[in-house]
């Protein structure tokens, strides 16, 4: 967030809690005067509400950036064997489709196979 948004914000909490606290005033005043009651009983609960909503729409423009770093290990590749002949699949049977998805064809039977990658959490 650059400064500017963050000067702005400030002056908007400011000028909430500033809003709220006037609002707790006229409240608190509106039963002093008889004639004035209803006026300042609305204009307090007007004041009141406006700094709720300035409050609430600042912290919902305010950004918020998760950042996720993963490191992955060096891992071997296991030794896969075709289901249909048994024999052993190599690197050079290993594709990557358009889609990509990893497609395995054996070399002796001809046999496809999709692989699938489940993370396990």
């Amino acid at each position: 967030m650059s400064k500017a948004y963050t000067v702005l914000f400030v002056i908007g909490y400011i000028l909430a809690v500033g809003l709220m606290a006037l609002g707790a005033i006229f409240l608190m005043a509106a039963p002093a005067v008889e004639a004035t009651f209803v006026s300042n009983l609305v204009i307090g609960l007007v004041m009141l509400a406006a700094g709720v909503v300035i409050i609430v729409g600042l912290r919902l423009r305010q950004r918020v950036v998760v950042e996720a770093k993963v490191t992955l290990k060096p891992t071997q590749m296991r030794e896969f064997k075709c289901k249909n002949c048994s024999a052993a699949l190599s690197e050079k049977d290993y594709t990557i489709a358009k889609n990509g998805t990893v497609i395995v064809k054996c070399t002796y039977c001809g046999a496809l196979y999709e692989m699938v990658d489940n993370p396990i959490w």
